[in-house]
């Protein structure tokens, strides 16, 4: 997230030995079923050289055995959950990955997770209906407060980040870490004897986040993506950490004033996005991928700008890089996605996501730092502003001001 090359050393670059399997099995569903309520899943993400080797989340399973994940208020719903026999699949239609595992007891159930954006990749875990309290959410008067955040402290690659962390008297706790191009959405877990572990599971990412507090400061901080990817942080406490302007990251390179590409529609047909096609509408392209939560997140804010503006003129023009080699694969998710979050717009094919293909593609930009980045263009075809990621719902008032400043932004360009 700090930069596009971490983006997608996170995404494909996987360790510690693992078997995927490419095909999910068709199975109907049973009488075999999961006591409903609140579940916790522990992830076995050991390796040699991380000192972390566990990460937890919770779902709960409902009467008609569909399963809910959970990250603080963000409810993620997996309506495809088929049980046959002692055998259990659930699949995140969303992302392209899914669970495969083994019933024990109708309380308990072990298997691995796979993520086919990833090649021969998956975790083990074990899951296990609970009633202990850290567990639920109950957050009555809580604590918020902001640190400066360096991830990579003490190397070449370090950067910084803002951490918003809400602590309530009952030991649990949530909050986000925000950088330059975007947010580690809605996080949380617990704050005990000066631990401090936070998690979240999205479908397509698997974060943990721990650290100790020790006066003004959280030290000995850990952050593992998965089983693939470590890495340290430290944090000081500090109201007025900030990062610098997403809207000033991305600019358009001397002698450009427009964005002129060709992309494809779902039907393989090549469309040119240039200044004829811009003409007399407020547009907006967003550069995003189906693998992308941050891109969700924005996809599902831009949902309510078109419905709200788009009779006045305003259009989305999502503009998506997939992780297939496949055409028809890559279009395949595309599709699922949309229909799936009932996104109105169109989206379009911009290639695979590779280092260099974004970047080459909109080549009159300085760089593409991060997915999701959007630019604004007037109805004369000329870009206006370029925001580089997207702080989303689980920042709070980040996003609140990010959504107040894009309808004023929008607002005034279909005024003029």
């Amino acid at each position: 997230m700090k930069q596009i090359t971490i983006l997608f050393t996170l995404l494909f670059f996987a360790s510690c030995g693992a078997t995927t399997i490419k095909e999910v099995p068709k199975q109907t569903k049973t009488t075999f079923l999961l006591e409903p309520g609140t579940w916790k899943m522990t992830f076995d993400i050991t390796c040699d050289e991380d000192p972390i080797d566990k990460i937890d989340i919770r779902f709960e399973v409902d009467e008609k055995q569909n399963i809910t994940f959970i990250n603080h208020t963000e409810r993620i719903k997996i309506d495809d959950v088929r049980i046959m026999n002692d055998s259990i699949t659930i699949v995140p239609q969303q992302f392209n990955s899914y669970f495969k595992g083994v019933k024990n007891s109708p309380t308990n159930f072990t298997g691995d997770w796979y993520n086919q954006f990833k090649k021969d990749y998956s975790i083990p875990f074990t899951a296990k209906k609970i009633s202990d309290g850290y567990m639920t959410f109950q957050c009555a008067n809580s604590i918020q407060k902001k640190y400066e955040v360096t991830f990579s402290n003490n190397t070449s690659d370090a950067y910084k980040a803002v951490g918003i962390f809400n602590t309530c008297n009952n030991n649990y706790c949530y909050g986000t870490f925000l950088t330059e191009t975007g947010d580690y959405r809605f996080l949380e877990g617990k704050l005990i004897d000066n631990q401090l572990v936070l998690s979240c599971f999205d479908g397509s990412h698997l974060f943990t986040f721990t650290g100790e507090t020790k006066g003004d400061s959280i030290v000995n901080g850990t952050f593992n993506s998965g089983n693939h990817w470590y890495e340290p942080w430290v944090a000081k406490l500090n109201p007025k950490a900030s990062l610098t302007d997403p809207n000033t990251l991305t600019y358009l390179k001397e002698g450009f004033e427009t964005i002129d590409i060709k992309v494809q529609n779902l039907n393989g047909d090549t469309i040119h996005f240039n200044k004829e096609y811009y003409q007399g509408n407020v547009n907006v392209i967003t550069i995003m991928g189906t693998w992308c939560p941050n891109c969700l997140d924005e996809a599902n804010y831009f949902t309510e700008l078109f419905m709200k503006y788009n009779k006045q003129g305003f259009n989305v023009l999502p503009v998506s890089f997939e992780a297939s080699d496949n055409f028809d694969e890559n279009i395949h998710y595309l599709k699922r996605f949309f229909a799936r979050h009932h996104i109105p717009f169109q989206p379009y094919y911009g290639g695979q996501i590779k280092k260099s293909t974004a970047g080459e593609k909109f080549h009159m930009l300085n760089k593409i730092m991060s997915f999701p980045t959007s630019i604004f263009i007037d109805k004369k075809g000329n870009v206006r502003k370029i925001h580089t990621g997207f702080y989303g719902p689980g920042t709070g008032e980040y996003y609140n001001k990010y959504k107040k400043e894009t309808e004023e932004f929008v607002e005034m360009l279909l005024a003029e």
